[in-house]
């Protein structure tokens, strides 16, 4: 992790040396983000028109739409938030957790500013790609030195790595306790679930080696696509933990209902793919997450109709108390409020600086 955040910092500065040279520079970083800076500002424009179209964000998504997808992300993804499980006390999971925090909020670092840096650089240079996915390894072969790219790919690869082995992880997991033992074999012991486990995995290993290619033939790149289907079942699990937390007299098929519904309309939103045309404004697809915005507070306004009408129904309902196991200590971190406004503040003013009234003017 620490080699893969150094080294994705170090490809937008030999980004920009790179740059500098191609402009007549210097060479050094600061001429080159000089110059980048100046020849075209509108490239670190963050803030999007509202149709813009896919893999692109609309403006009025960053804190609404996009923040309800990386709730269901960072909050309730199981590979995820296994990790946080881990930790040996809350205080030290909620460390974790600002950390990884913190790390996302400077990823525009390593992961937006080469983007940039590599449209800027295939103009002057004439290289030309056919899909927005070969852009980041064709600018590294261009920028970084030779003896580097050794640790670069190195890196990299464990990344990827320990990512796979994560999600491998949830899907053993997930099986084995919530299909294996509650549903083909109740009575089976640890040893069995891990045998069992060990065999899901590697079959889905094989599975997502093979399929995985194709992802590539995607016109909006690997991760629009994903993003735009995982939705498919993420909503339903976002507004199953909501409800579960803020709604203590849910009847027991609510969980089930609300992903049926969401599959549905999200599921007829992905096939239809509607244009803003349609309401009199631009021919782009309307974005994914348009969609997610509207159909998100609508799920959780249906949970708390189900909710108060099963309240009524059943008075002699008792609303159900989390009761600490004594497991861990439960003492949180004085500092994690402080934190949590700091980030927030620096998040805001990232977007602020990469827009028309910060650098992108």
């Amino acid at each position: 992790g620490l080699g893969l955040i150094v080294g994705g910092l170090l490809v937008p500065v030999f980004g920009f040396m790179f740059l500098s040279g191609q402009l007549g520079g210097d060479g050094s970083f600061v001429d080159g983000f000089d110059k980048f800076l100046h020849t075209n500002p509108s490239y670190l424009n963050a803030i999007n028109e509202v149709n813009t179209p896919e893999p692109w964000l609309p403006w009025p998504l960053l804190f609404t739409g996009l923040l309800v997808n990386n709730m269901y992300y960072w909050a309730t993804n199981q590979s995820i938030i296994q990790r946080t499980f881990g930790a040996k006390n809350l205080k030290e999971a909620q460390k974790g957790a600002l950390l990884c925090a913190t790390l996302k909020i400077i990823g525009l670092m390593y992961l937006a500013l080469p983007g940039v840096i590599a449209y800027a650089l295939f103009q002057l240079n004439g290289t030309e790609i056919t899909m927005m996915d070969d852009a980041y390894p064709t600018m590294i072969m261009q920028v970084v030195p030779a003896p580097l790219m050794g640790f670069f790919a190195a890196v990299m690869f464990g990344a990827i790595l320990s990512s796979f082995n994560s999600f491998l992880n949830s899907i053993n997991t997930m099986f084995t306790l919530d299909i294996y033992k509650e549903f083909i074999k109740p009575e089976a012991n640890e040893l069995q679930m891990v045998k069992i486990g060990k065999k899901v995995g590697i079959m889905f290993a094989v599975l997502t080696t093979i399929i995985g290619p194709m992802v590539y033939f995607f016109p909006g790149g690997m991760r629009t696509f994903l993003d735009s289907l995982v939705m498919l079942v993420a909503l339903p699990v976002l507004s199953a933990v909501f409800g579960g937390f803020f709604f203590k007299f849910l009847p027991k098929f609510t969980a089930k209902f609300i992903l049926v519904f969401h599959i549905v309309f999200y599921g007829s939103f992905l096939l239809i793919s509607p244009s803003y045309s349609l309401f009199g404004g631009g021919n782009g697809t309307i974005h994914y997450l348009y969609a997610v915005l509207v159909l998100w507070p609508l799920e959780m306004i249906i949970m708390a109709l189900l909710n108060s009408n099963n309240k009524k129904k059943h008075p002699e309902l008792v609303a159900w108390v989390q009761k600490d196991a004594g497991a861990v200590d439960l003492t949180p971190w004085k500092y994690r409020h402080i934190v949590c406004i700091i980030g927030i503040i620096l998040a805001i003013g990232i977007y602020i600086l990469f827009s028309p009234i910060g650098i992108a003017a």
